[in-house]
């Protein structure tokens, strides 16, 4: 993954299927995910606006419940870019 939007569809994505099976532990994360969409997109933490940072961390605080590889890289993203965002 990529850019910020790229983790959040991934995040919905994987939510829609967990839903599927029974109660998911992604819906909280789904819905930051899908508000965070309207966000601009950004490939580097120094580009994100304080309001996709602050939606960002809503996303990466509610995300114990993704698992696999996706879900590996999507929460690699997402520490990078907020680290990034603090160095500004």
């Amino acid at each position: 993954m990529k850019s910020l939007h790229e983790v959040y569809h991934a995040i919905i994505k994987d939510s829609l299927e967990m839903a599927r099976k029974g109660p998911g532990n992604l819906d909280y994360a789904a819905a930051y995910a899908r508000a965070g969409l309207s966000d601009p997109d950004v490939t580097d933490g120094r580009s994100l606006t304080h309001e996709a940072h602050t939606q960002a961390l809503y996303v990466r605080t509610n995300l114990a419940g993704w698992r696999g590889t996706e879900a590996k890289a999507g929460r690699t993203l997402l520490d990078k870019l907020l680290k990034e965002y603090k160095k500004k």
